[in-house]
């Protein structure tokens, strides 16, 4: 089994500064979408602002928050 990173963090400049990983996409998330295309993957390491929305992941920010990954 391998390790997946999901990138859910940025400022969205493209689109009004709204939450990219929140958008809805036929009653999912986009970040419910790319976790469930990782199922398979452990541990899940998401970097983002943790929503509490994906409980079985690992969260974290990189720092400077926006920085990059």
């Amino acid at each position: 089994m391998s390790a997946a990173v999901l990138l859910a963090g940025g400022r969205a400049s493209r689109v009004g500064g709204s939450a990219k990983p929140l958008f809805d996409v036929g009653g999912k998330t986009l970040l419910e979408h790319a976790r469930e295309a990782v199922a398979a993957s452990a541990p899940v390491v998401i970097v983002g602002d943790d929503t509490a929305m994906i409980a079985d992941a690992i969260w974290t920010r990189e720092e400077p928050p926006y920085g990059g990954p």
